[in-house]
């Protein structure tokens, strides 16, 4: 929870201010799997994986989000029109996902669960290490007018500017975007 309350700390001191649009749970949830992955504890302490607060049990019931499958505790898996307008936390559900597929994609090899996509398709995971540096990158970006849609467009620049020459990163940003039904913007770079 604090690498969660950091994040809302990153999103509020990098260009645009704090992400809107349903978006600014979701970018805090990045950065607290990133930093429960980069301390990789012991699971006396808390193991990495990307559920949200299943250790301090903040309301009783275990974790509160869930990345790689948030319809799991009733988060919405897929992005629609409606999300800009849910409840924050819940609109976290698809960018939560997004990450989760970014970084480990749908059917990881390292222990970690499968996740269903909203398209049926297969996404190829780019590592936390790297997913984490396409999304900073993409906060260093941002502008006031934040949405899973310019984010989609920002991660991509981002990726495609990180590996110049390389679209590996570019494609499963795209893939991964894809998978969680942010549709293509005419701003998206191509590669």
């Amino acid at each position: 929870m604090v690498g969660h309350e950091h994040g809302h700390g990153v999103d509020d001191h990098t260009p645009g201010g704090i992400s809107g649009r349903g978006t600014q749970e979701f970018v805090a949830d990045v950065f607290g799997a990133s930093t429960e992955w980069f301390a990789n504890e012991s699971s006396s302490f808390d193991a990495p994986d990307f559920l949200v607060g299943e250790r301090i049990n903040l309301v009783g019931s275990g974790p509160i989000r869930n990345m790689y499958n948030p319809s799991a505790l009733g988060d919405p898996n897929c992005y629609s029109s409606s999300i800009p307008n849910t409840e924050v936390h819940a609109a976290a559900g698809p960018g939560n996902h997004w990450f989760y597929l970014l970084a480990e994609g749908n059917n990881p090899t390292n222990g970690q669960p499968t996740s269903p996509t909203c398209n049926n398709s297969s996404v190829t995971g780019i590592g936390i290490q790297n997913a984490a540096k396409v999304f900073y990158n993409a906060m260093l970006i941002k502008t006031t007018g934040s949405s899973y849609l310019k984010y989609r467009t920002w991660t991509l620049t981002a990726a495609k500017n990180l590996t110049p020459g390389n679209c590996a990163t570019y494609n499963s940003v795209k893939a991964a975007w894809n998978a969680v039904s942010v549709p293509a913007q005419s701003a998206d770079p191509t590669c």
